[in-house]
């Protein structure tokens, strides 16, 4: 029964999701134009202190007038401060203990601009034309607009880490952006404050707060921008990183079907997850040569998209087999809004 269930439902899965993936190009003519002054944040906790400096003074090469800050959490960084002090970059001490917590307190406290560009520790400038490009999207509906978040991959695991995200950070914005639905994804994006403020703030109990801002926004009538190129590199994650960070996704993915309802996008990865997790605990040849010819097709259509056959069926091992088992357990808790700590940073 359970080998029955499990195929039946990772082809109904499959069909349902797979015009997200391969979704033709998004084609978006961008206006020159140079935006308002922004506020442009970056948000850090206690990472090294050479990797938040070096992604401070990328900042300062984007187009655009700007006024850079650097909240701060964790413990206090003298270093930083003087490194701000110097480089005329606002430092700011927060001891909250998420980013939405932090983002809040941001916008309250401060006397911040209509727009907020917002970008994590680890992310530095490739394109300095972000903020005019980002800018042209806006009018008083938009919440945001948001851009492709990647990481430089150079071996095979790094690859496929690559591909699992970029799924989602590229293809699937991609296709949801031709709707003008695109999600927040938590930084390389500038927000509309007003937009934030209607919307009620970042909720500071929520798992993923910048996916929970976008059903928030949607509900009140804003849309969301994609701009499906990249301006900034982020740094690339251990591998135990990676896994820590998609528990935290699947669990908030729970979050938002138990708060906003039925979502497709919400739905895709926890169905997978569920299924296949009913076909490697049914103890059936049948289902893991299922599994497998799933790995198949999956590296097939990663090298329609990313050009990537090994790390495709790679990335697709780690996502149908290893975490298919701990990503339903979660995706459960999530849905149950039951107590679990993630140890997040306000840069992640």
């Amino acid at each position: 029964m359970l080998f029955e269930i499990g195929i039946l439902g990772l082809l109904l899965t499959i069909l349902f999701s797979l015009p997200l993936i391969l979704s033709p190009p998004l084609q978006q003519k961008i206006k020159k134009t140079m935006p308002e002054p922004v506020d442009v944040v970056l948000f850090a906790l206690n990472e090294p202190e050479e990797i938040v400096e070096k992604s401070l003074l990328s900042l300062k090469n984007l187009k655009g007038k700007k006024r850079i800050f650097l909240i701060k959490g964790g413990k206090e960084s003298e270093a930083l401060k003087n490194f701000c002090k110097k480089n005329k970059i606002t430092y700011i001490f927060d001891e909250s203990r998420g980013k939405a917590s932090a983002f809040n307190n941001f916008i309250r406290k401060q006397k911040t601009k209509n727009y907020i560009a917002v970008f994590d520790c680890d992310e530095h400038v490739v394109d300095e034309n972000f903020l005019p490009d980002a800018f042209a999207l806006f009018d008083e509906k938009t919440a945001y607009a948001q851009t492709v978040k990647i990481f430089p991959a150079k071996n095979m695991i790094e690859k496929s880490m690559r591909i699992t995200n970029e799924t989602f950070l590229a293809k699937v914005q991609e296709a949801e952006g031709k709707k003008d639905r695109a999600f927040f994804a938590g930084s390389v994006a500038l927000l509309s404050k007003n937009a934030i403020v209607d919307s009620g703030f970042f909720s500071e109990d929520a798992a993923v707060e910048d996916i929970d801002f976008s059903f928030k926004a949607f509900k009140k009538g804003y849309r969301g921008m994609f701009i499906p190129k990249i301006y900034a590199l982020g740094r690339t994650p251990s591998f135990s990183a990676f896994v820590k960070q998609h528990l935290r996704y699947i669990y908030g993915n729970g979050q938002l079907l138990r708060k906003f309802g039925f979502n497709r996008i919400l739905l895709t990865l926890p169905a997978l997850s569920v299924f296949n997790s009913l076909l490697l605990i049914s103890l059936n040849p049948l289902a893991y040569a299922a599994i497998f010819f799933e790995m198949l097709f999956a590296a097939l259509v990663g090298k329609a998209v990313f050009n990537e056959f090994f790390a495709s069926f790679l990335s697709a091992f780690i996502n149908f087999v290893l975490l298919s088992i701990p990503r339903s357990v979660y995706f459960v808790l999530g849905l149950l809004n039951a107590d679990v700590i993630f140890r997040t940073t306000h840069g992640s």
